[in-house]
């Protein structure tokens, strides 16, 4: 997942890089964005729609990756297959992956650190992968 995302960044600074300076573009309003400036969504348009080559291939890529995303999800913090610790699947869990429980108290309180060794009990929590899966699909939806 680490790739498809790195090189997913790469596509849309190829896309960025590509567009030219948002002062000398057209006189078209940009919308108030946060993540990309919209000067230069502005601009990717207006080239796209001239028939601009150059994009056009970074464009494709971007659609076919936003396609990929449509049969996915939906990701939720009820898809636990164990609830944690307080009980209920309707709270968003996280853990450690290198903490274990304790064999020494009857608790297994407090987790300790075993540097290196993964502890399987974190597969029993995706949220903050399905979180992950959750931004990622909707910032390269929205932006194709």
């Amino acid at each position: 997942m680490r790739v498809l995302y790195i090189s997913f960044l790469l596509l849309t600074a190829n896309i960025v890089a590509a567009l030219p300076d948002p002062e000398h573009s057209n006189s078209r309003k940009a919308p108030g964005t946060v993540v990309i400036d919209g000067y230069r969504l502005v601009d990717a348009e207006v080239r796209l729609n001239r028939g601009d080559r150059s994009l056009k291939s970074s464009l494709d890529s971007l659609v076919a990756h936003a396609d990929s995303w449509l049969n996915q999800g939906p990701w939720t913090v009820t898809s636990k297959t164990k609830a944690p610790p307080n009980g209920t699947i309707h709270d968003y869990a996280s853990q450690a992956p290198y903490w274990w429980p304790n064999s020494n108290t009857p608790d297994s309180c407090p987790y300790i650190q075993k540097d290196g060794m993964r502890n399987p009990e974190v597969d029993n929590y995706p949220d903050k992968i399905n979180s992950i899966k959750l931004f990622n699909s909707i910032y390269t939806l929205s932006l194709a």
